[in-house]
């Protein structure tokens, strides 16, 4: 797996802001994308573009529907529960 130092600095937000809410709760949290996004200040197409390199190396998971062929993501979750520090 790629270290943190090779992610794109979007990717990297995003890990660093899921890591350090559910390190708080100690557990997996999923998260409403729009909130991360927001929170991150990334729009649709930068964060978008994010969390699916991000899923497709295992480390979040995301769930979505299409509608009118455009994708909406309804949740991010951290993949596994052992948390990093943020």
């Amino acid at each position: 797996m790629r270290g943190m130092a090779e992610l794109a600095l979007a990717e990297q937000a995003i890990l660093r802001l899921l890591w350090k809410d559910a390190s708080g709760c100690r557990k997996i949290c999923h998260f409403d994308p729009g909130w991360v996004a927001r929170k991150l200040r990334l729009d649709e197409r930068a964060f978008q573009a994010a969390d699916q390199n991000l899923a497709s190396m295992g480390l979040v998971s995301i769930h979505e529907f299409e509608w009118k062929q455009v994708r909406h993501l309804t949740d991010i979750a951290l993949i596994d529960d052992s948390i990093p520090p943020a």
